[in-house]
């Protein structure tokens, strides 16, 4: 691994300009439950040697001048918890949960259609379109 910052850690710490404080680095990374088609993957490039910690219950936190917002580890609660926060917009957040979805399972498709045997590829677009995840 190369380093390339003036403090050992590199995007492991956290940045301050102007009062605000962030950090950079790798946050999360999801797909990591047992029987998971990412976790099967990382287990086969490990040897399953590598341990996965479930994120906790509230695992990001937002905190603006006259707003805080924990985002919860469900998808379901998180938005929930925005319909709640902004009532008025519930339409448009299941519609960006929905899309984002689509959008990961899409991508998930098409990375793992990347690793077939070739010819086989061309099959991947109407077993996502049957299951109804094809945009």
């Amino acid at each position: 691994m190369l380093e390339r910052h003036f403090r050992l850690g590199g995007f492991t710490h956290e940045f301050q300009r102007r009062g605000y404080r962030w950090d950079v680095g790798l946050h999360y990374v999801g797909g990591m439950g047992r029987g998971m088609r990412e976790r099967a993957l990382m287990d086969k490039v490990t040897g399953g040697r590598v341990d996965w910690s479930p994120m906790p219950a509230n695992f990001d936190h937002f905190h603006y001048p006259g707003f805080d917002f924990a985002v919860p580890n469900d998808p379901a609660q998180y938005r929930q918890r925005l319909g709640e926060r902004f009532p008025s917009e519930r339409d448009a957040i299941a519609t960006y949960f929905r899309d984002v979805r689509r959008a990961a399972d899409w991508y998930g498709l098409e990375t793992w259609s990347w690793s077939a045997p070739a010819g086989s590829a061309r099959a991947w677009p109407p077993v996502a379109c049957a299951l109804g995840d094809w945009p």
